[in-house]
C-alpha cells in the first residue's frame, strides 16, 4: 500500500495541526529512519521538525506508488524470463525444441556427439516514458491524494506499453491455435491448448487472457468441488496451478498486424497458452525508473518514470493462440 506517501506529503504540504496529528498515527509511531550517516531517528520526530524533505523517505515512497501501479498491468512482464543488461540491443541465443540420443551397441562403439542446433533473437530496447500530471495548483493545495494518484497511474501506463510490446510480438507469432468454433471456449479450450503444445514438445505452465475470457473460464469451475475455487469466491481470479498453469490476465489493447486480443467474437483471440521458457523473452537494460529528486516535492511537477524494454519471440511453437 502506498499510504505513506499521502502521509509524508500531508506533513510537508500541510500545517502544524496537519503533521501533529499524522505524528500520532500508530503506524507512524512504529517506523524509524537510518540517516547517511548511519544515525537512527524516529518517523514521527522528523514529521513534527518539518525535516522530510531533507531525507529520502519522499523519493523512497515516489518510487514504491510506481511499482505499485505497475504491479496492477504486470502479466507477461510477470512471466517470461527477463535478461537485465546494459546496452540498446542484445542477442539472445535459444536452443532446439528437443531431439534424441543414438542408441548405442554394447560391443566397445563410441558414443556420437549430438550439437544441439541454435537459434537467436535480436532484441533492439527502446524507452518507454510518462510524465505524471503533477501541477504547481496540486502542490500550493496540498492534494496529497491527486499526486499519489497521478504518481501510480504513471507507473501503470509505462507497464500497459510495456505490456502492449509483449502482447504484440508473442501474439503475432505465435505457431499453434485452437479454435474453439463457438463451443466449450473456457477452461476446456485452455486444456485443447495444452495438448497442442504438449504434442509439439512444449512444456506449458502458463496461460495470458482477456478480461473476458478468464470470465469464461471461471463459470467452468465448479465451487467448492474444484482445487483453489477459496480464491475464485475472493474475486482473485483463477489461482496459479490451476490446470499446472500460471494464470494472468492482460487487458491491453495489441500492435499485431494478423490478430484481435479480445474474446467476444468470431475470430478473436481470448488466451495465449505459453511455454515461458520457449515462447520468448524479454531484454531490459533498465527497469522502471523515476528521475530523482533534489528537490523531493517541487521537482514533483518535472518528474518522469521510463523503463528500456524489448521482446522478441523465440520459438514460435511455444505460444498457442486460443480462437473464440
Amino acid at each position: 500500500m502506498t499510504q505513506l506517501l499521502k502521509d509524508y506529503l500531508n506533513a510537508s504540504l500541510g500545517g502544524y495541526e496537519a503533521r501533529r496529528k499524522l505524528s500520532e498515527q500508530p503506524h507512524i509511531r512504529k517506523l524509524g529512519y537510518i540517516d547517511q550517516e548511519g544515525k537512527q531517528h524516529a518517523v514521527r520526530e522528523l514529521i513534527m521538525s518539518g525535516d522530510l524533505e531533507g531525507t529520502n523517505l519522499i523519493q523512497t515512497e515516489v518510487n514504491a506508488t510506481v511499482v505499485e501501479g505497475a504491479r496492477l498491468a504486470k502479466a507477461f512482464m510477470d512471466l517470461l524470463p527477463i535478461v537485465r543488461k546494459k546496452g540498446d540491443t542484445y542477442k539472445w541465443p535459444y536452443g532446439e525444441t528437443g531431439g534424441y540420443a543414438e542408441i548405442i551397441s554394447d560391443a566397445g562403439a563410441e558414443v556420437p556427439m549430438r550439437e544441439e542446433d541454435y537459434g537467436a533473437a535480436t532484441y533492439d530496447a527502446k524507452l518507454i516514458g510518462v510524465r505524471p500530471m503533477i501541477t504547481d495548483s496540486m502542490i500550493e493545495g496540498a492534494q496529497a491524494d491527486v499526486i499519489e494518484t497521478n504518481i501510480k497511474y504513471a507507473g501503470e501506463c509505462v507497464m500497459n506499453r510495456a505490456e502492449r510490446v509483449c502482447l504484440s510480438k508473442i501474439l503475432q507469432n505465435s505457431g499453434l491455435e485452437h479454435d474453439t468454433g463457438g463451443a466449450n471456449q473456457g477452461l476446456k479450450a485452455v486444456a485443447k491448448a495444452v495438448t497442442l503444445l504438449k504434442g509439439s514438445s512444449m512444456i506449458p505452465d502458463a496461460v495470458v487472457m482477456t478480461p473476458n475470457a478468464e470470465g469464461l473460464c471461471m463459470q467452468d469451475v465448479v465451487i467448492p468441488q474444484s482445487p483453489g475455487t477459496d480464491n475464485i469466491v475472493r474475486g482473485q481470479g483463477i489461482p496459479d496451478g490451476y490446470l499446472g498453469l500460471k494464470w494472468r490476465v492482460c487487458n491491453v489493447v495489441d500492435d499485431s498486424a494478423s490478430y484481435t486480443w479480445e474474446y467476444d467474437s468470431d475470430g478473436d483471440i481470448g488466451m495465449l497458452v505459453l511455454d515461458t521458457g520457449r515462447a520468448g523473452g524479454i531484454f531490459m537494460p533498465r527497469d522502471l525508473t523515476v528521475k530523482d529528486l533534489k528537490d523531493p516535492i517541487h521537482d514533483m511537477t518535472g518528474m518522469t518514470v521510463t523503463m528500456r524494454m524489448d521482446c522478441q519471440t523465440h520459438v514460435a511453437n511455444g505460444a498457442c493462440r486460443i480462437e473464440f
